[in-house]
């Protein structure tokens, strides 16, 4: 029987705000109905932030985080 994966960048996304946090991101809060995953601030400027999960089968895995600075 196919060995069913499940895939869920949950806990990738709050790893990542976590380290945001510590390292001078505040107003961080999930990305509702938008292309990116996070939105937070730093110094006055706003970032929206991507976050990319992958896992292997022994349960280790890699995140990338992509951070897009947009002016408007």
């Amino acid at each position: 029987m196919a060995k069913i994966k499940t895939i869920s960048d949950k806990l990738a996304k709050r790893k990542c705000a976590e380290w945001l946090e510590k390292n001078g991101f505040n107003s961080l809060g999930l990305a509702k109905n938008s292309s990116c995953d996070l939105i937070g601030k730093k110094d006055g400027q706003k970032y929206f932030i991507e976050v990319k999960y992958s896992s292997k089968d022994d349960g280790n895995f890699f995140g990338t985080v992509m951070l897009t600075e947009m002016f408007q």
